[in-house]
């Protein structure tokens, strides 16, 4: 067997532990023993290099290397003065980049540290991500001579005895967007993770490196492979509803819904009554992630549903098991839930929106929070995505909003507060968090006294009118719920941030913090001169754009309705991110269950 089909399956087989499929954006491969004769330059890959000319930099191939059966190329740094460079590296492009943050990366070497010269931190593997953040492992010896990394910002980690130091091994780094962390894997085993890099004034966003350079940093390093790989969603399918043993009855509305990845733009949705021999198309090209169903007048107990890929049929889903639909006849005056029974489910439907109405004009009889402003707005949206027609808020939820939401669900029994989360009173495992309060949350603007939830003051600053943080998509729902609101879809959002269509921001084709509340090369707004974190400013701070909206670009991430995998997807940008974040196309992923000092929602019916 060839070694670099050795090392394919060796990567591969260190891989299935749980990594996903990656594409490479670049990658350097010096081969094996004799097959090239010659380990071939970098540059002759996709890579630039870069030196400082000194007599003891020194970079070449090494064909072979020794009796490893493996071509190399070397990388010596023996200067034990001033600023080094001897590296080779590569230059993402704009997309590249941004889908580096919001799908993942993985950096990986097959390499082999051959000395320190008795100095600190010498060769290394090195990326600068779209926030101008810096990844970098770097390789030395102890005084024993074991192998040892150092990861920046995280310290070193003893990595082999003296016996295994100076043989080939395989280091990775790997992004997570989700955790908007990293990890280091050595020889397939985790070492290290919760690498939250800092924001690094001196980096050059999308660039990696590999070789040596650091201040005084000494070593010698055979590389046989290098890779920069994006690590794209797979592409799945999951049907949530129905999922078998369901009883639907004819001409009742039925919501079919599933789950899928980022990739999949449209699905054909079928239904069969005969366990799946033949079927029927519902829709042949839906997505929204939803289907209102008007279920066909029909009787069987062999229903399924099957959701396709339109792009590729080999990616499906289909019901577990079989459902029933059937006719009632004749139909029964009384049954609000269309189940065709009259029982106690009926009465409580009743009871539960009892007294209630949907008059938003007649005070008596709707809990509306105060200060909702809506903008009826009807914008076709983006190409190949649907766009909004209805009402949406101005303004981001704000934390006087969200309190009296939390004061009114707390009096009605339907929520609870256990060590100052906030949970509904249903979820007695305490999975699915609201909402954190102060004090035990220093960030929090709403407290929690006495049983009582009220907004806090922030230097002098009365918080009411901020908009709410630390809340989580499902507290967002649970507002949504309470008073008949939706979360907008990330496409509706879009359609309505970008105006028509020729906003580059939510305030318009270019930005300043004279517009929005975000941050510029490590430098907050911060216009209220606020004394610590969050930065947040007033719902009516910055001017109206656009269709009359205001702070969506900055201020906060805006969770939405749109399912990515496990996570929902946020737009909007955040006090705390760059003028990318600002962009109406930028898009992020968070799980639900989230909450951040920079995330909040605004609403839409």
């Amino acid at each position: 067997m060839k070694l670099n089909i050795l090392l394919t399956v060796i990567l591969f087989g260190m891989w299935s532990y749980g990594k996903v499929s990656a594409t490479t954006t670049v990658q350097y491969d010096a081969g094996n023993a004799g097959d090239p004769v010659i380990a071939p330059d970098p540059t002759t890959q996709g890579w630039l290099f870069n030196t400082t000319g000194q007599a003891l930099l020194s970079s070449g191939p090494v064909s072979p290397d020794g009796t490893t059966g493996l071509n190399a190329w070397n990388i010596t740094d023996a200067l034990g003065s001033g600023y080094n460079y001897n590296y080779y590296y590569h230059n993402l492009n704009s997309n590249q980049l941004t889908q580096s943050y919001t799908d993942g990366w993985r950096m990986t070497t097959y390499s082999r540290f051959l000395d320190s010269y008795g100095f600190h931190t010498g060769p290394i593997i090195q990326f600068t991500d779209i926030l101008d953040r810096r990844y970098v492992a770097s390789f030395e010896l102890s005084e024993d001579d074991e192998l040892v990394v150092n990861l920046y910002g995280q310290g070193r980690f003893t990595l082999t005895d003296s016996q295994a130091s100076k043989d080939y091994h395989l280091h990775e780094i790997e992004y997570d967007p989700i955790t908007d962390t990293a990890s280091y894997y050595f020889d397939g085993s985790f070492i290290h993770d919760n690498w939250a890099a800092k924001h690094d004034l001196y980096s050059d966003p999308g660039r990696i490196v590999w070789g040596a350079s650091s201040t005084a940093g000494m070593g010698n390093m055979n590389y046989n492979y290098v890779s920069f790989e994006v690590i794209p969603e797979p592409t799945t399918i999951v049907l949530i509803t129905p999922n078998g043993g369901e009883i639907l009855v004819t001409d009742s509305t039925y919501t079919i819904t599933w789950e899928s990845s980022e990739s999949v733009q449209a699905v054909k949705i079928e239904f069969s009554s005969d366990n799946g021999q033949n079927w029927e198309t519902v829709d042949p090209n839906d997505s929204n992630g939803y289907h209102e169903w008007t279920v066909p007048v029909i009787n069987s107990n062999q229903c399924l549903i099957r959701i396709t890929d339109n792009e590729n049929s080999l990616i499906s889903d289909t019901s577990d098991s079989v459902f029933t639909i059937f006719e009632c006849d004749p139909p029964i005056p009384g049954d609000v839930n269309g189940d065709c029974y009259l029982n106690l489910a009926d009465i409580a439907i009743i009871a539960e929106n009892w007294p209630k109405c949907g008059n938003p004009f007649d005070p008596m009889c709707y809990n509306a929070p105060e200060g909702m402003v809506w903008v009826s707005i009807n914008d076709p949206g983006v190409a190949g995505h649907e766009g909004f027609d209805g009402e949406m808020s101005k303004y981001e939820t704000t934390n006087s909003q969200y309190c009296k939401f939390l004061n009114s669900a707390k009096t009605d029994g339907l929520i609870m507060v256990y060590e100052d989360k906030v949970y509904a009173s249903s979820d007695t495992s305490y999975l699915q968090v609201f909402f954190l309060t102060y004090p035990s949350y220093v960030r929090s603007q709403i407290t929690y006294t006495d049983g009582v939830f009220s907004v806090r003051t922030r230097d002098d600053y009365d918080m009411s009118n901020h908009p709410v943080i630390y809340v989580s998509w499902y507290g967002a729902t649970a507002f949504c719920d309470y008073y008949g609101y939706r979360l907008p879809t990330e496409w509706e959002w879009q359609a309505v941030a970008d105006y028509d269509g020729s906003f580059i921001y939510g305030c318009g084709v270019t930005i300043n913090q004279s517009k929005a509340n975000y941050r510029i090369d490590g430098v907050y707004a911060n216009p209220l001169g606020l004394s610590s974190y969050p930065f947040t400013t007033p719902v009516v701070h910055y001017p109206s754009y656009g269709y009359g909206m205001n702070d969506m670009a900055g201020n906060l991430w805006e969770w939405t309705n749109t399912v990515s995998s496990s996570s929902r997807i946020i737009r909007g940008g955040r006090w705390n991110g760059s003028q990318n974040n600002c962009m109406v196309s930028f898009r992020k992923s968070s799980s639900p269950s989230n909450t951040h000092d920079d995330t909040g929602f605004r609403v839409c019916r």
